[in-house]
């Protein structure tokens, strides 16, 4: 049995008609599965099961798992350059830019949780990937930070610092609030947000 298979998603085959339909349950999926399972602990399998199609079935649409985390990648760094244009648009310093990121992760839960696993796991298949589809959008946000703070040294690490910080506090609110009594999500994101501040 799959871990996926709580996703609710359409049972049996579609038709060949659907096969756009069919691509994005699989990317569905994906996304959910990858940030849940990260890249080497996902199958295609998991993804085909809670499908009700073959696992080749699933491969002849993605080509290779390689090409579905890229798409999924893809995806990702899309939506980070939404959170850029939106940062860019309103340029009024590093508050901006944690808020920003705060709301995205929330709202992209998943895709945060697939950053983190990507960035720890990343050493480990570096050598077997071309091009690391998130690393524009991060560029393009350290750039945005250094604009917004142009006294502070070393811009990146304090952008890696802030993204990793405000993934992680996301990612673990149940656990957070478990250990501090009497807390709420917003508080949470606001005591976070006022540390990065002072980073």
């Amino acid at each position: 049995m799959s871990a996926l298979t709580e996703i609710a998603v359409p049972k049996g085959r579609p038709a060949k008609q659907d096969a756009r339909e069919l691509m994005s349950l699989i990317l569905y999926l994906a996304v959910a599965g990858f940030s849940r399972h990260g890249y080497r602990g996902l199958s295609l399998r998991m993804i085909s099961d809670p499908l009700g199609v073959s696992v080749s079935s699933v491969a002849y649409h993605i080509k290779s798992k390689a090409n579905l985390y890229s798409l999924v990648l893809s995806r990702i760094a899309d939506s980070l350059e939404g959170l850029a244009d939106r940062i860019e648009a309103q340029p009024a310093g590093a508050t901006d830019l944690i808020g920003g990121l705060q709301a995205w992760t929330r709202d992209h839960a998943d895709y945060a949780r697939i950053i983190l696993r990507d960035i720890m796991e990343n050493a480990d298949r570096a050598a077997e990937v071309d091009h690391w589809y998130l690393k524009e959008s991060v560029d393009r946000l350290i750039v945005l930070l250094g604009r917004q703070e142009p006294m502070r040294e070393d811009v990146a690490m304090r952008f890696v610092s802030i993204l990793g910080a405000v993934t992680y506090a996301e990612i673990a609110l149940p656990t957070i609030k478990r250990f501090i009594e009497d807390i709420d999500e917003d508080d949470v994101r606001r005591r976070v947000g006022g540390v990065l501040e002072k980073l």
